[in-house]
């Protein structure tokens, strides 16, 4: 992890401001361990996410060099063009205001509707 914010070209108090955690933890988190107490130190899921959009690095796997397994539910990610295209999707849906975000999705789903002749997600079947 030090060597993608060093990649950044971002110092570790920095990082530590973006990503909400102290600069002691995030010092922790990339040395593998406590130095206090020496027990590992691996971040949340949701801190990995948010380490893998500021270092614009692939999330699952920066989330597999800490350990978490793809196996484990809702963690295995599409296979090939498609994990590209999904990690993509979230780099730029994470980047937009909530509006935007709503008007893609609304798109997303009537495109989705339109090419397998269902109704759109969320729609009332009745």
């Amino acid at each position: 992890m030090r060597e993608l914010r060093i990649r950044k070209g971002l110092g570790l108090r920095q990082a530590a401001r973006v990503l909400g955690v102290s600069h002691t933890r995030l010092a922790a988190f990339e040395a593998g361990s406590t130095k206090a107490s020496g027990k590992a130190a691996i971040p949340r899921r949701d801190l990995l996410a948010r380490m893998a959009e500021v270092y614009d690095f692939p999330a699952g796997t920066l989330m597999a060099l800490a350990g978490y397994s793809p196996e484990e539910p809702g963690t295995a990610e599409p296979p090939g063009e498609v994990a590209m295209q999904a990690e993509e999707l979230a780099h730029i849906l994470y980047r937009l205001s909530d509006q935007e975000r709503r008007f893609l999705l609304g798109t997303a789903r009537l495109l989705l509707a339109e090419h397998l002749d269902v109704p759109p997600y969320g729609a009332d079947d009745g």
